[in-house]
């Protein structure tokens, strides 16, 4: 058993090396996979998968934050790439949770119980929209006098 950790651990830090150092999302893959194999979590967790898009130009949102909740409280948080991808695992005691959205410029949005119990991959898209700034004119209402 010994002997198949160390070739594992081999090849992951192998691949470190080969990877260019400009694709973090590659890096970042890598990483966890390897804290997955380290941790044994693949057994216990739901991989969810997905991408943080503007909702109006479906153009993707980098650097996003995700956060995901059951009953109000955070289970899990993730800053997605440059791309808007994020990845998040999620614990097999958890059946239904929330994902929230953030990023700064834009609403936060929630999507609100999301079975995540019955499949092993999951993806989970997430549309946001622009706060939109509104010109709000000072009105000042006189009365007329009599």
């Amino acid at each position: 058993m010994k002997r198949s950790w160390l070739v594992v651990i081999f090849c992951l830090f192998a691949n470190l090396f080969l990877l260019e150092t400009s694709n973090a999302s590659s890096l970042s893959k890598v990483k966890t996979i390897f804290i997955n194999i380290l941790s044994d979590t693949n057994k216990n967790t739901i991989v969810v998968r997905g991408v943080v898009q503007d909702a109006d130009t479906h153009k993707r949102v980098p650097f996003s934050k995700v956060s995901v909740r059951y009953k109000d409280s955070v289970i899990c948080y993730v800053v997605a790439d440059k791309n808007g991808e994020y990845e998040v695992n999620i614990s097999k005691e958890y059946s239904q949770v929330d994902f929230v959205a953030t990023n700064g410029g834009y609403n936060p949005h929630v999507l609100k119980n999301i079975s995540v119990s019955k499949n092993k991959n999951i993806v989970v898209d997430i549309d946001i929209r622009l706060v939109e700034e509104k010109n709000q004119k000072l009105q000042v209402k006189t009365k007329a006098s009599k």
